[in-house]
C-alpha cells in the first residue's frame, strides 16, 4: 500500500509541476483553477484528476475539442514512476539503514523524496525551455545543507574531508567553481549560468569524492546523445541541447550509488 500511496502523491506533484513550470515560464500566478490553453475553459474537479481525467476526455479539452498536450498525463505519470523509485532505493540502500530511531530514516527518505522531485521538475524545465530556475535551486541548495549539517552533528573528525557538511561544501565549490570557469571563459557560449548554479547544488549533493564522476558521467551521456540526435535526428554541431537533464541523471545515479562506483574505481587502480 505504500507503493500506491506514493505513486499517487507523485502523480498529484506531477500535475502540480507542470503548472509550476507552464505558468512561472509565462510569468503567471500558479494561484487559480486550470484552464484550456485553446478556449480558456475553466476545468472543474472532475477534469483535473491526474491522467484520469485526460485519458476519460480523449486528450481533448471538454469545450472546444482542441488537441492537449501529452505532457501533462506524462508529466504526472513519470513523476509517480520517479518517487517510487527514490523509496525503492532508499528502503534498499545499506547507507541509508540506520540503527536508531524510526525518526532518522523517516528524515533521510523524505529528504531524497524531496529533492528527487526538485530535481525532476528542474530536468523537465531545462528539457523544455533551457532555462534552470533559480529558485528550485535555492530550495534545493538549502534543504541538502540542512540534511547535511544534520547528518554531520556529534561526528567524531568535524574538520576532515569524510565529514558529510565539509565534503559537501567542497564538492560544491569544485563543480560550480568549475563550471564558472568555462562560463567565464566562453562568455556563456559552453555553457549557461543556471548550470553553474545547479552544478553548486549537485556537487554538494555528490560530495567531493564523486564529484569527478559527476562530471565525466554527464559529459559522456551528453555527447553520446549529442551524436545520436545528430546522426537520427538531423540536429547539428552548432544545435543548443540543454545540459542540466544530464547533470542531474549523473547526480541521481551517483546519489544511491556513489560508495559502488568508488569501489569499482579504487580496484581498477589496484
Amino acid at each position: 500500500m505504500i507503493y500506491v500511496f506514493i505513486f499517487i502523491l507523485g502523480i498529484c506533484l506531477g500535475s502540480f509541476a507542470n503548472v509550476l513550470i507552464d505558468r512561472t515560464q509565462a510569468k503567471k500566478s500558479i494561484r487559480g483553477r486550470s484552464i484550456c490553453d485553446f478556449c480558456n475553459y475553466v476545468l472543474s474537479w472532475l477534469d483535473n484528476i491526474p491522467i484520469i481525467s485526460f485519458l476519460i476526455l480523449k486528450g481533448q479539452c471538454k469545450k472546444c475539442r482542441k488537441k492537449l498536450s501529452w505532457q501533462y498525463p506524462l508529466v504526472e505519470l513519470s513523476t509517480g514512476f520517479v518517487l517510487i523509485l527514490t523509496f525503492w532505493l532508499v528502503q534498499n540502500n545499506l547507507l541509508f539503514q540506520t540503527n536508531g530511531s524510526s525518526f532518522e530514516f523517516y528524515f533521510i527518505l523524505f529528504y531524497f523524496i524531496f529533492i528527487s522531485y526538485i530535481l525532476w521538475v528542474i530536468f523537465i524545465w531545462d528539457l523544455k525551455y533551457m532555462i534552470i530556475p533559480d529558485f528550485l535551486v535555492l530550495i534545493g541548495l538549502v534543504s541538502t545543507f540542512i540534511f547535511q549539517i544534520q547528518t554531520s552533528l556529534g561526528s567524531e573528525y568535524f574538520w576532515s574531508f569524510g565529514n558529510p557538511l565539509i565534503s559537501a561544501l567542497l564538492g560544491g565549490l569544485i563543480l560550480g567553481g568549475f563550471f564558472g570557469f568555462i562560463f567565464y571563459i566562453s562568455k556563456g557560449k559552453w555553457i549557461g549560468g543556471g548550470d553553474v548554479k545547479l552544478g553548486f547544488w549537485l556537487g554538494s549533493i555528490v560530495g567531493l569524492q564523486a564529484v569527478y564522476f559527476l562530471i565525466l558521467f554527464s559529459y559522456v551521456s551528453g555527447a553520446i546523445v549529442a551524436v545520436f540526435l545528430i546522426l537520427f535526428f538531423s540536429k547539428k554541431m552548432k544545435s543548443q541541447i540543454p545540459f542540466g537533464p544530464f547533470l542531474i541523471v549523473s547526480a541521481y545515479f551517483l546519489m544511491f550509488n556513489r560508495e559502488v562506483v568508488l569501489e569499482v574505481w579504487n580496484n581498477l587502480l589496484i
